[in-house]
């Protein structure tokens, strides 16, 4: 009898104490805020988690911590980003600005470095970018850039091409001679040679001067770009042995003198046009020849002309220096035509 009393009072504290248990439990439930006092199951956890990114965060919410981690919230995300703070007054700046994606994190554009950046009164770029990659990006553009067009040069003596990459101009001079070629005759003899053209521009940097603007040589099918081609530079076009030829319009420009391709492939050099903001002064070059057999030049004959340009009136005063830097640069280029010498000396060659 006892022990049944004992079983009994036993059994009784369990269901008092199961009951406790019970009744704080379901207190601690349903006192949460925001909840209903059902259980969420485990296998719908993440549905939940991911369903609440989507609601409106609170006010006080620092936004920036709400970006976003999967692309499945990533337009609710933004849209809320973008959206009215709905508390503040029109026009106010207490929120986010938008997402966007146009941020460039890629090379710089080298049309852009040329014409707006790097071309100043006393240089065509500054001093440390003749060996960067900047300086590379631009080679290779001209090198490799789509043209855009192609007709007749600007006026001179040689023959060239104004070929358009895009919006960028730049100055094509047809291969006249082979590589290993030498000329022989007057030291003005014969025609531009393409490969001068990018030598002058590589000795110009490595001398640190920085007044010649960039060359690179390149093929060109002139088949492929002739529905590009000018109507008066396609007036020179002709086939000579299976290879097309032009010989374009400039001062001595001649069909006996045209320059061909081999077959429709014509090797030449791709010089970069100066900026369009550029303004260019230009003297007679105090040291000219005068081009006829016989006839000597001032220089050539007065003991005193060198003396003369050192008088600040004589108007070489203040540019002699940059003379005698050409000078050097001539000789190295074995550059004998000397028409006149263009300010600050931009060009390598002036003819």
């Amino acid at each position: 009898m006892k022990f049944m009393q004992r079983v009994m009072s036993l059994l009784l504290s369990c269901a008092l104490a199961l009951a406790i248990f019970i009744v704080a439990v379901s207190y601690t439930t349903s006192s949460r805020p925001g909840s209903s006092g059902d259980e969420t199951p485990h296998w719908k956890a993440k549905k939940t988690q991911t369903a609440s990114l989507n609601a409106k965060p609170p006010q006080n919410l620092n936004r920036s911590l709400l970006l976003p981690t999967s692309s499945t919230t990533n337009e609710s995300v933004r849209k809320e980003l973008n959206s009215d703070n709905g508390g503040g007054a029109p026009g106010s700046r207490d929120r986010m600005a938008p997402i966007t994606s146009d941020i460039n994190f890629g090379p710089p554009d080298p049309w852009v470095l040329w014409n707006e950046e790097w071309v100043g009164q006393e240089y065509l770029y500054p001093e440390d970018v003749f060996w960067s990659g900047e300086m590379n990006g631009l080679l290779r553009s001209l090198a490799t850039e789509r043209i855009t067009g192609f007709d007749v040069g600007y006026k001179g003596t040689q023959l060239k091409a104004t070929m358009m990459l895009g919006e960028q101009k730049t100055v094509f001079k047809p291969m006249r001679y082979t590589r290993d070629a030498v000329i022989t005759g007057d030291p003005y003899a014969g025609f531009d040679m393409h490969t001068g053209e990018i030598v002058g521009f590589h000795l110009d940097g490595i001398l640190g001067f920085r007044m010649a603007p960039p060359v690179v040589g390149r093929r060109v099918n002139l088949t492929a770009i002739k529905n590009i081609t000018g109507a008066k530079l396609l007036e020179t076009y002709f086939v000579k042995d299976g290879n097309t030829c032009f010989y374009g319009k400039c001062h001595y420009c001649k069909p006996a003198e045209a320059a061909c391709a081999e077959r429709d492939v014509m090797e030449g050099s791709v010089t970069i046009w100066l900026p369009s903001w550029y303004q260019l002064k230009v003297w007679r070059h105090p040291y000219q020849r005068t081009y006829v057999k016989g006839r000597k030049a001032r220089w050539e004959k007065d003991p005193n002309y060198c003396i003369s340009l050192l008088d600040p009136s004589s108007g070489y005063y203040h540019g002699l220096l940059d003379i005698m830097d050409t000078a050097v640069y001539d000789f190295l280029m074995c550059m004998a035509l000397k028409h006149s010498r263009t300010y600050m000396c931009v060009c390598v060659c002036v003819c």
